[in-house]
């Protein structure tokens, strides 16, 4: 799992797929389990994600029960790097358009939020008559980038459009690139939780620790089914809570993502 914004690599290199993929459809099944070991319920989702032959993002599309809920699609310049990208709703309004800004090094800068679309709508898409300011005035919309010296994302800060600061994300690395450390800090400055990696030969994750207050509360491992192309196309993923009072708001839970990939 690596954050590297070079301009020399495609949305395929940074997602870790290999060979000339066309598209992926992804369904993923989450089953969310009680304390006492009962169901407690699933949430099923699918995405269809589609790739040009350079490798990049030409569109990727959201299900829901089947039925098409939005789907995004990405605008490039010269070198490759996305400049925008426009989320529309089913029927082909716009709902969200994010705008990228890449420094001079070609390492991404800043990310800009127009969302004055999305405030005719709720947090399920549905459109309102009356502009939702309580949601709408939550939310960040602007990112701001710190980079080291290769690329790789190092801080990620999230502000809002009053330009009040959010949260932010911090990452550190092996020296394969991948991040083996991720922290959440809140709008206080404090950090709230930090996960932390292990990965296999092949640089997938397979342990996931979750510590809250530096106190371990919840692990995940995962495992993996892999094609003639090295890339996984079914994955398991298998969350147990660590019983302490900083697992009492997480849930034992498996999430089961099949992948159906397309190549050229």
């Amino acid at each position: 799992m690596s954050f590297g914004q070079s301009t020399s690599e495609n949305q395929l290199s940074k997602l870790g797929l290999k060979g000339n993929v066309r598209l992926i459809n992804e369904k993923v099944k989450k089953t969310i389990i009680n304390e006492d070991g009962t169901l407690k319920k699933t949430i099923d989702s699918e995405t269809i994600t589609e790739f040009d032959f350079k490798g990049n993002f030409v569109q990727l599309s959201a299900f829901r029960n089947g039925k098409l809920i939005s789907y995004i699609n990405y605008d490039y310049n010269e070198n490759d790097c996305p400049i925008r990208a426009t989320d529309y709703n089913a029927d082909g309004s716009i709902y969200l358009v994010i705008n990228y800004i890449y420094s001079d090094d070609g390492f991404i800068k800043e990310q800009i939020y127009d969302r004055s679309a999305q405030k005719t709508y709720d947090s399920n898409r549905e459109s309102i008559d009356i502009e939702y300011f309580t949601y709408y005035q939550g939310l960040f919309t602007k990112v701001v980038f710190e980079n080291d010296f290769m690329g790789r994302v190092q801080v990620k800060s999230f502000y809002t459009d009053k330009g009040d600061f959010s949260y932010k994300y911090t990452y550190e690395y092996d020296y394969l690139g991948n991040c083996t450390v991720l922290k959440y800090y809140n709008s206080a400055g404090s950090v709230s939780w930090q996960s932390k990696y292990q990965y296999d030969r092949n640089g997938r994750v397979k342990v996931k620790k979750l510590f809250k207050n530096n106190y371990l509360a919840q692990t995940t491992k995962y495992i993996y089914e892999i094609d003639d192309s090295e890339n996984w196309i079914n994955r398991t993923e298998t969350s147990k809570v660590v019983k302490n009072i900083f697992g009492q708001l997480l849930n034992d839970e498996i999430i089961e993502t099949t992948r159906i990939i397309s190549y050229f």
